[in-house]
């Protein structure tokens, strides 16, 4: 397949899962006791809304190798199961710059998983597992950030 068929087919599945992320809720439990990631998730899934959407059909193709994939966010748990051995190049912090790029909220380390989850018997299957991920801290625990630095960072 055409290098740039590939990138604008991965580039379509993104936009789709993370305009439907709604989707990936629906595998999280409302029991209580389940609430933490590692009880909730004791075996690994492929959401429903991939088939839906054509990403599993795009892993013949590709899973995202050299394609380059920037989150600004709110950080990253580097030690989440799911993307401990993802290939994250770079982290930057610049809510407060001599810092890690933590997530002291969970939802970067949330949208990473929807990208970059790895294939690994645990939690689910990100839609560009092979996929070079870039992640930009630019809100703080608030969920909030400055617009500028948003328009500085895209």
């Amino acid at each position: 397949m055409h290098k740039h068929k590939k990138l604008f087919l991965l580039s379509s599945a993104i936009f789709a899962i993370l305009s439907s992320i709604i989707a990936y809720n629906l595998y999280m439990s409302n029991n209580p006791s389940t609430q933490n990631p590692q009880q909730a998730y004791k075996k690994q899934i492929i959401p429903w809304s991939y088939k839906k959407l054509g990403i599993t059909k795009i892993w013949k193709f590709t899973r995202g190798k050299n394609v380059k994939i920037a989150i600004l966010d709110s950080g990253i748990d580097l030690n989440h199961p799911d993307l401990k051995s993802a290939n994250i190049i770079k982290t930057i912090n610049f809510i407060e710059p001599n810092k890690p790029a933590s997530d002291e909220t969970g939802h970067g380390t949330f949208i990473a998983g929807i990208i970059a989850a790895q294939n690994n018997n645990f939690g689910i299957v990100g839609i560009a597992p092979d996929a070079e991920i870039f992640i930009l801290k630019i809100l703080n625990k608030k969920l909030e950030g400055k617009v500028d630095l948003r328009c500085t960072c895209s």
